[in-house]
């Protein structure tokens, strides 16, 4: 029984130890005073002036007392559910790929670079609890083969077009020729790949912004690594595209370049330039499922290749 569900094991472990940090440090986002007017419009008062430099996480709603942790705790609890549901419904019955969407799983998506936003107001938050619950919801479906589960891409470019409205308003002076637009996406394709704005702190006791580091391996290696430009970001896309339809894969994973590509324009239209890295977000989550099932597809594909390979010939590669 126990052996059943390790890989599920192993995210849960994962994810207690990432939470238990998060909520003892407290680790969260300072805002800077970005949130001014949206939390002034919902009867949410600072107790402190916002800074940069420190991360609140005490509030006062109509004259008490409010934690943000008390929300955190949800979005959690919910990033959590997501990812079990990933790793249960995307399991394939082969120990090495199972083992490895375990442990990639959460290092990518329980990383400090996405979980520093749960202790905040930010919307990026919500659309990160959403999305891990839709895409486990879209596993459930593709594991039943049912065409419903094209329906959870649909409602995840809906919410990853709210999850950019941080900032009040678009910037007016946008060059939306088809120039402009190109420029534009270069852009962010150059900043695409930080999703934790480095201006910002993440602790509650600084007097200068001070990142988070301990469970941050895969977002570090991605934003000092990744050709940020956007010809890389193109051909990722178009190669995986390509994959998946020469593939035995569902199609539905067609989707995720898709999500991306839209995720990567849509700041063009709603914040322009504003806070870029952090309003990439959506786009840094479908590109690391992207990487995440590139590679657990990949080894499944070698593996099956491989067996094919034995009953054959009796050999492998």
């Amino acid at each position: 029984m126990l052996r059943k569900f390790l890989p599920e094991a192993i995210a849960v472990v994962i994810g207690l130890c990432v939470f238990t940090y998060v909520f003892c440090k407290p680790l969260g986002l300072a805002e800077g005073g970005m949130l001014h007017t949206a939390l002034e419009n919902s009867k949410i008062a600072y107790i402190t002036e916002p800074s940069g430099n420190q991360a609140q996480f005490s509030y006062l709603l109509d004259g008490n007392p409010l934690d943000i942790r008390s929300l955190g705790a949800v979005y959690s609890l919910l990033i959590l559910a997501g990812i079990i549901l990933i790793i249960h419904f995307g399991k394939g019955g082969r120990t090495l790929p199972d083992i490895l969407l375990a442990v990639l799983t959460p290092l990518i998506f329980l990383d400090f670079a996405y979980v520093s936003y749960v202790n905040t107001f930010f919307p990026q938050a919500a659309f990160f609890a959403a999305a891990l619950i839709f895409i486990g919801i879209a596993a459930v479906f593709i594991k039943k083969n049912s065409p419903v589960a094209w329906v959870i891409p649909v409602i995840l470019a809906i919410v990853a077009c709210f999850s950019t409205f941080s900032v009040p308003a678009a910037n007016p002076s946008a060059d939306e020729s088809p120039t402009g637009v190109f420029s534009e996406l270069a852009f962010n394709a150059r900043n695409g790949y930080n999703i934790r704005p480095s201006y910002l702190s993440n602790f509650r006791d600084t007097t200068e912004p001070t990142l988070a580091h301990g469970f941050d391996l895969y977002s570090s290696a991605k934003a000092a690594f990744t050709p940020n430009n956007l010809a890389f970001t193109l051909i990722i896309l178009a190669a995986y595209a390509f994959v998946v339809i020469k593939s035995k894969a569902s199609k539905i994973y067609l989707a995720l370049p898709i999500l991306a590509i839209l995720s990567l324009a849509v700041p063009l239209f709603t914040v322009h330039r504003a806070n870029i890295g952090m309003n990439l977000f959506a786009f840094n989550v479908f590109f690391d499922l992207l990487v995440l099932t590139s590679i657990v597809g990949g080894v499944r594909i070698i593996q099956s290749r491989n067996a094919t390979l034995r009953q054959k010939f009796g050999v492998t590669q």
